[in-house]
């Protein structure tokens, strides 16, 4: 769908004490960017907008590409610890809003959508691939090893009394690893009850909802994408 008109999106930002910022839409979950400032994250998230739209398409037939002139307006920014698990992370007023069954069946295609990409690319990588070490001094192996922990992390976020198994103690390959983590946070997510899509519970000083944690599961799986392709082309 081309259009000449502008379209307008609500950015809410992360600024780390080092100024590094992480600018994501609400409307869009899963459009993101990092930048060095706050002003770079917003204009790296502006052009990551007909990427994003074109992302959706590519996975879903009946989505038309948007192409337009796209104007990002930032509505809150909040200062956090940092970008990893171990900080904590804002909760903007959209993540608190009470999710729908047709918003948790939106979240849940992206979702999943993000790890069918991934997925791609382990299936399509050899063994020496996925344990050479790359510029992030890691092996492909141990980021998607890192990566399918702190999803598993996200999706307990949302119990009152969180418990997270070690991906070390689940069986199989790291592909079959990957399909069970992939299968069991869908499942847990879309299981959730009434009261389980309206509560905010605390763990560790953060807040967290069920779309705060959709949100973030998302775009976990969406940065290391990337990540990955990248260090299987070293």
């Amino acid at each position: 769908m081309n259009t000449d008109e502008k379209v307008v999106y609500d950015a809410y930002v992360e600024v780390a004490p080092d100024g590094r910022a992480l600018a994501q839409l609400a409307e869009l979950p899963g459009c993101f960017a990092y930048g060095p400032s706050e002003a770079d994250a917003v204009r790296l998230l502006t052009e990551a907008i007909p990427a994003y739209h074109a992302w959706l398409a590519a996975h879903d037939e009946y989505m038309p590409v948007v192409n337009g002139i796209f104007e990002v307006v930032v509505r809150e920014t909040r200062g956090v610890g940092g970008f990893d698990r171990a900080h904590v992370g804002a909760i903007f007023e959209p993540g608190q809003r009470i999710i729908t069954g047709e918003d948790l069946d939106w979240y849940l295609s992206l979702l999943d959508w993000s790890y069918a990409d991934l997925l791609a690319l382990i299936e399509a990588a050899d063994d020496a691939a996925l344990d050479r070490v790359g510029a992030v001094g890691e092996s492909g192996r141990g980021v998607l090893t890192h990566m399918l922990q702190t999803q598993l992390w996200l999706v307990s976020r949302i119990e009152l009394q969180p418990v997270v198994t070690p991906i070390g103690q689940l069986p199989g390959t790291l592909q079959q690893r990957f399909q069970q983590v992939r299968q069991a946070s869908i499942a847990r997510f879309r299981a959730t009850t009434p009261e389980e899509r309206e509560r905010i519970v605390e763990h560790d000083g953060e807040r967290w909802t069920l779309r705060k944690a959709l949100r973030r599961s998302i775009l976990h799986v969406r940065e290391h994408t990337p990540v990955l392709a990248d260090m299987l082309k070293e």
